[in-house]
């Protein structure tokens, strides 16, 4: 064998070696596919103020975690709530009402972690979508 191709075998094998380590530094993954869960509270206000009734749901469910169940928990009139969930990713959605207007919101993409956590939201007006 030549050294070049002793050196292109080399390489090669080198670089098969470094593949099945690809992907293992020590970031978390995107979607959890964790069992375990964190528990949630917080305050949740509309413009400043509480919201006086209704819920918040957290849905842990993403392509990993198809069977996931939503978790709901009622908001209270001084507008705190607590909820057990998931640990990872979850889409949060609001219901509620508060002296102005009866309210739906959803935000995307909470981190939930193990243990116990606060999260307050204050939601604010969606604005209109216009026509295209």
């Amino acid at each position: 064998m030549s050294f070049r191709t002793d050196r292109t075998m080399i390489l090669w094998s080198l670089a098969l070696l470094t593949i099945p380590f690809a992907g293992c530094g020590g970031d978390a993954p995107a979607m959890s596919s964790s069992t375990e869960e964190g528990s949630v509270s917080g305050v949740i206000k509309f413009e400043g103020k509480p919201v006086t009734r209704g819920q918040v749901h957290f849905d842990p469910s993403s392509n990993v975690r198809k069977g996931a169940q939503a978790r709901t928990a009622t908001i209270a009139k001084d507008g705190t709530y607590s909820v057990s969930t998931l640990v990872g990713q979850n889409r949060v959605r609001f219901s509620g009402v508060t002296s102005k207007r009866d309210l739906s919101f959803e935000e995307l993409g909470r981190d939930i972690k193990s243990g116990t956590q606060t999260l307050d939201f204050d939601l604010a007006p969606t604005q209109p979508r216009r026509g295209r």
